[in-house]
């Protein structure tokens, strides 16, 4: 019995050793040890300045300037328990001191103040066919990003990882992870307070020597208190759940058939709530090198907001080349039922494409032309629908166009992204219609960060019930010398006819005349000189216009290694019988060097001005970057000044910030 147990705690060890790794050999086992250890020490200085002016009033609405110096210590230390097959971990941290100075119309303060950054990541069986990793970060940073003043920004961030393995390609079969973060950070003007946790679980299936599929269940749940104090703050709380399936087959002796299946679940239980379905089976089919051909279907049912909606798409399409690459034959099909509770709509389509390239000694010319007839037959319940939180993203004061037309301006509501505040028009933002196009456009001096990406509910008008038929035409010609000069002339027709119905919206036939030139040409010494210029006359039944576009641009190597780009451009477009025209200038510079060895410089400047619409705009932003790293050593210096204005509405920021790091 005694032997018996000791060749059975033997086998066991044995068994422990060959389960770690086949190169135990070489590799101490112990308790704990530590294989590295790496230290970085960085200073950091960072310069904020923001400046509101609403000229209307001939007065400063806000100022805020800020000082901020940071040293950070990070050691980080490299170590395994046992053997490194067995637990490889990795943690360590440091000190952080930040001395913040702040200035502006409302306050004044100044803090010092010390924080501890902390980072732990163990990878358990990483060379195994179930490995799992835990990790945990806590970071304290001083940051800028999205905002119009330096805040101090908590992150913390926790989760798991595990894989299973295929044990012959190594590939995951299941991939499970789990994670939990926190945000969380205030100025003087804003507030981030984000958390968010979440889970997946995507299971990988074997289909046979020619397929392969998964399946994928993700679930995600955010909380926000996040915001501008401006404005009230209304804390949300939002879970979504999703399932996907996906499955990919090849058929034929060459795979020639290529089938794809993609089926989606989601549901969401706030902003927008949203209950959604959707099927999208595609095959693509290669039948000869010359010839190829595709179907897919799409169907989507889903409720937005308790309103229901479904959609049911078909499209087809070949693509053949009966001789050679230069003569193109494509056609399509199109079939697609739309039901709403505001209206219902079926729409036909078929189409023909022929494009022809004519080869010369100097120059090549393709000719093409295509044609589409479709019909729609819809039928209004109401005479308006809903839309949903539109995503857009707003920056500079660029306008932004809603997706759909005839948009209903009084219903437009646009919140953050986490639904936490309601923006306010003529405040924050100004609509801008158009005809039928309607946008939206951030204000400098209101709320909406520069780059913020907004949420947009709104209704617009259905048009009415109504069968129309149309004719789409269009002819083009491009003239294409090497990669170095290319012209164009095109001519687009569209003619609509209505059938039956009385719709409360113009069909809106449409003729456009189109020619352009664009040209790149390399001389002397790496210098280059090119342009652009294109016209164009739309006329339609809302808002024809005249549009004329055109820039120039140099380009020549410059002392330091460097190349120095300057260019200028001219758009305008003149609307009949709307306001909201366009005038705008642009031109910027440039420039990318290497000064010294292992150091490079970049600097870019645009400025913008556009005096077409009923409200001036324009834009200006310049930034300054500089890199040097040697040995251990890196420097990094950055400087950006931006201006906004709209009308009377100025935004003035300017930050430089500048970074020594050393590592040991």
């Amino acid at each position: 019995m005694l032997r018996l147990k000791f060749n059975t705690l033997l086998l066991a060890s044995t068994g422990a050793l060959i389960f770690l790794s086949t190169s135990t050999r070489s590799v101490e086992i112990t308790p704990f040890r530590i294989t590295g250890i790496e230290t970085e020490l960085t200073l950091a200085y960072f310069f904020d300045e923001y400046i509101a002016t609403d000229n209307a009033d001939n007065k400063n609405n806000s100022y805020r300037t800020g000082n901020t110096f940071q040293e950070e210590l990070d050691i980080l230390i490299h170590s395994y328990i046992y053997h490194p097959n067995l637990v490889l971990l990795d943690f360590g941290g440091g000190p952080v001191f930040l001395q913040n100075s702040y200035d502006s119309d409302l306050v004044t303060h100044s803090t010092n103040e010390q924080f501890f950054n902390f980072h732990a990541k163990a990878n358990i069986l990483k060379e195994k066919n179930y490995p799992f990793t835990l990790y945990y970060d806590r970071n304290f940073s001083s940051s800028s990003a999205a905002t119009q003043d330096r805040m101090l920004l908590e992150r913390s961030r926790y989760g798991i990882d595990f894989s299973l393995k295929n044990p012959f390609v190594m590939a995951p079969l299941l991939d499970i992870r789990m994670s939990s973060q926190q945000t969380d950070g205030s100025s003087i003007q804003r507030k981030v307070d984000e958390a968010s946790d979440q889970a997946s679980v995507v299971l990988s299936i074997d289909l046979g020597s020619n397929g392969d599929g998964s399946i994928g269940y993700y679930w995600l749940k955010e909380q926000s208190s996040s915001g501008s104090y401006e404005l009230p703050i209304a804390p949300t709380s939002r879970t979504t759940n999703t399932l996907d399936i996906q499955a990919e087959h090849t058929f034929g002796e060459n795979g020639q058939i290529l089938f794809n299946n993609f089926f989606t679940y989601k549901k969401q239980d706030s902003r927008p709530t949203l209950e959604e379905i959707s099927y999208r089976p595609s095959i693509n089919w290669t039948h000869a090198d010359n010839l190829t051909s595709y179907y897919r279907y799409t169907f989507r049912d889903w409720t937005a907001e308790q309103t229901d909606s479904q959609s049911n798409q078909l499209n087809l399409g070949v693509s053949y080349y009966p001789f050679d690459k230069r003569l193109h034959v494509s056609a399509a099909a199109k079939a697609q039922n739309y039901q709403a509770e505001a209206y219902n709509q079926d729409y036909l389509s078929g189409s023909l494409s022929l494009s022809y390239l004519q080869e010369f000694s100097l120059f090549n010319i393709r000719y093409s032309t295509g044609w589409t007839v479709d019909r729609t037959d819809r039928q209004a319940a109401s005479d308006q629908a809903q839309i949903f939180a539109e995503h857009h993203i707003l920056n500079n004061t660029t306008p932004s166009t809603l997706s759909r037309s005839y948009v209903v301006t009084g219903s437009v509501k646009i919140t953050n992204l986490s639904s936490t505040q309601v923006y306010v028009e003529s405040i924050d933002y100004r609509l801008i219609v158009s005809g039928d196009a309607t946008s939206i456009q951030r204000i400098p001096t209101g709320n909406i960060t520069d780059g913020e990406e907004v949420q947009v509910d709104y209704s617009y008008e259905t048009g009415g019930t109504a069968v129309f038929n149309g004719i789409n035409q269009r002819y083009r010609i491009d003239l294409n010398r090497g990669q170095h000069i290319r012209a164009f002339a095109q001519y687009h027709n569209v003619e609509r006819s209505l059938d039956e119905g009385n719709p409360t919206l113009p069909l809106n036939s449409s003729k456009s005349t189109k020619v352009g030139l664009n040209f790149d040409l390399p001389f002397w010494d790496e210098w280059s000189f090119g342009g652009r210029s294109e016209l164009e006359r739309y006329e339609d039944e809302i808002i024809p216009y005249d549009s004329t576009q055109y820039g120039l641009y140099v380009q020549m190597p410059t002392p330091l290694n460097g190349r120095l780009r300057i260019f200028a451009d001219r758009e305008l477009v003149d609307r009949d019988g709307s306001p909201e025209d366009t005038d705008l200038t642009r031109w910027g510079i440039r420039y990318n060097a290497s000064p010294w060895r292992r150091s490079t410089m970049s600097i870019n400047v645009i400025d913008e001005e556009d005096t077409g619409g009923t409200k001036l705009r324009s834009n200006t932003s310049a930034s300054l970057r500089f890199d040097w790293k040697i040995r251990q050593l890196k420097v990094t210096a950055n400087a950006r000044y931006n201006s906004n204005s709209i009308g009377d509405s100025d935004r003035e920021r300017t930050r430089f910030d500048i970074s020594i790091s050393r590592r040991f």
